[in-house]
């Protein structure tokens, strides 16, 4: 690996570990999910907590009345790519609701069926969503 990769590397850990940002792979077949970054600041869970969450433990946090709006997210694909944005309330670890925004990409077999999606989530300051 070069220095400027490494570099590179460091630096994305540092923001990272420094913001409020929160990176996320979802493996859509197994349901598990990989974090990465700082949990605590949108969430109040640790990493390591946040880890032992799959799919179905981060949906029963988010409100029941942003879930169904989450479910019904129009799907449409770019090749085997489908962009999203989603805004919710996520219920963190002291048992309040938080706003949310989730911005990704799925990634989908030729099928069309997903597979794979990545992104961030950070705290959405703007209330565009409320109780």
């Amino acid at each position: 690996m070069e220095t400027s990769d490494i570099k590179e590397l460091e630096l994305l850990k540092e923001v990272n570990e420094q913001t409020a940002l929160l990176i996320y792979e979802y493996n859509c077949i197994t349901g598990e999910l990989t974090w990465f970054g700082n949990a605590e600041i949108p969430t109040g869970f640790t990493l390591q907590e946040l880890r032992k969450f799959d799919i179905n433990m981060w949906l029963d946090r988010i409100h029941k009345d942003d879930l169904t709006m989450i479910h019904n997210q129009e799907k449409v694909y770019s090749g085997n790519k489908r962009p999203f944005t989603l805004y919710y309330r996520f219920l963190n670890k002291g048992g309040e609701y938080i706003n949310l925004k989730d911005n990704g990409v799925a990634f989908s077999n030729n099928e069309l069926k997903e597979i794979r999606e990545i992104g961030r989530i950070e705290i959405h300051y703007n209330n565009l969503i409320s109780e």
